[in-house]
């Protein structure tokens, strides 16, 4: 469980070479709020739920980040 409070797995697929610096500060920085706001998304609308934070680059010159989640834990408390 990270700083979110969220149950993430951070996978990067074999063919990628994720380090800062790697792609121009606006590619970085647009990965990194779409990960910030679906980890917010999740915790608000599926607390406890698990999920998968994926970091891909399918032809080299792409960046692909995926985040899923599995359905939320019924025991978890609401975020409010």
């Amino acid at each position: 469980i990270g700083v979110s409070g969220l149950d993430v797995a951070y996978e990067e697929a074999t063919n990628a070479v994720v380090r800062p610096g790697r792609y121009p500060e606006a590619v970085e920085r647009a990965a990194f709020r779409t990960v910030q706001e679906a980890l917010t998304n999740v915790r608000k609308h599926a607390p406890g739920a698990r999920v998968r934070v994926r970091v891909a680059e399918p032809d080299g010159a792409r960046l692909l980040v995926e985040v899923r989640n599995g359905p939320p834990d019924t025991a978890a408390p609401a975020p409010w």
